[in-house]
């Protein structure tokens, strides 16, 4: 499992990181699969719901196998130009370097009615929400250029919801995920297991980073190291109050953003909140978080909170940064014990 950054695939040139990991990783460990997840805008989650009303008169009659497959035909000549669409979007991206890497139906109602299957249903309004993850055409060329490396293993991409799903499955009920990036943050919500919305949170944990090398006159790499130490509480008191009044509203803003989002994509139903990312550290975005969504349990997602006993190795760990990756890799592993 690897997790990799934009500037990482920025340009695979000789001697970047990215290659000299898989070179070593190849060279040196007898490893079949790596599943890599790269960063928005890189590879992203997305959903949208697509409504077929059926003919006049037909709402009695049941739904046959013929006119099941003209609802589905229907529905799959939609879905990729609504998908593109919307990640270009929201993403600035152009829709010809959009890839539709793995796409499945979340929800199919009939008449406000969740049903299984339409086959043998009536009802004048058939729903589906869809889901899809989508890889830049660049991605896909990187990814295929690292597969020539010598003794290298095969190669796939996908998004962190995937580990999202396989955990919402075993806790149950409706919960959303915050995923705090540098930049930008993601919004996931999930009932039982089941991805049927995403947002992207135009606000990300780096602005931590920037306020404390402003306020301080620090560089960047002195500003991660004091932040990372007060994370850790490696802090003196008086600077640990000084810091968290740099804090605080920077995490007030993100909990304003992840509001606005919930409100707007349909995600307050949400029983609880995971905090998690390579970001999410630092208990002033929680607390704003449980001011801004009081009847929510609002919590950060730690390693040690997966169960997963097939697991030779579990990470525990304090520090939810590691999470969606752990979780990532028990989807992939649970979705294809046959080839491990």
């Amino acid at each position: 499992m690897l997790a990799a950054g934009n500037k990482e695939f920025s340009s695979l040139y000789e001697g970047n990181p990215l290659i000299q990991f898989v070179s070593e990783i190849s060279a040196t460990y007898r490893i079949d699969h790596l599943l890599i997840s790269v960063c928005f805008p890189a590879l992203q989650a997305v959903y949208f719901t697509f409504g077929f009303k059926r003919g006049e008169g037909r709402e009695h009659k049941p739904i046959g196998t013929h006119e099941k497959q003209q609802i589905l035909d229907q529905l799959y000549a939609t879905a990729e130009s609504e998908i593109k669409k919307i990640v270009a979007e929201r993403s600035g991206l152009l829709a010809k370097d959009i890839l539709i890497n793995r796409f499945g139906v979340s929800k199919v109602e009939i008449n406000g009615y969740t049903v299984l299957d339409i086959m043998g249903c009536a009802g004048s309004m058939v729903s589906f929400v869809v889901w899809a993850e989508t890889i830049t055409q660049q991605i896909v060329q990187w990814l295929s250029k690292l597969s020539l490396i010598k003794g290298a293993p095969r190669m796939e991409a996908a998004h962190i919801a995937h580990g999202f799903e396989s955990f919402s499955a075993r806790s149950g009920g409706n919960e959303a995920y915050l995923f705090v990036g540098a930049e930008k943050s993601q919004l996931m919500y999930l009932e039982n297991g089941v991805l049927l919305r995403t947002a992207i949170i135009e606000q990300g944990g780096k602005q931590f980073t920037s306020t404390l090398m402003d306020s301080m006159q620090m560089h960047e790499n002195t500003a991660l190291e004091l932040q990372e130490r007060y994370f850790q509480g490696k802090v003196s008191d008086d600077l640990r109050v000084r810091i968290r009044k740099l804090m605080l509203p920077c995490a007030s803003r993100i909990a304003s953003s992840v509001q606005q989002g919930m409100m707007r994509f349909d995600m307050q139903t949400a029983e609880r909140l995971w905090i998690c990312g390579p970001y999410s550290l630092g208990l002033e975005l929680q607390e704003m978080l449980e001011e801004t969504f009081p009847d929510m349990d609002i919590a950060f997602l730690y390693p040690k909170n997966v169960k997963f006993t097939k697991l030779k190795k579990v990470i525990q760990s304090a520090d939810p940064r590691f999470t969606p990756i752990l979780l990532l890799a028990i989807w992939h592993y649970e979705h294809n014990k046959k080839s491990y």
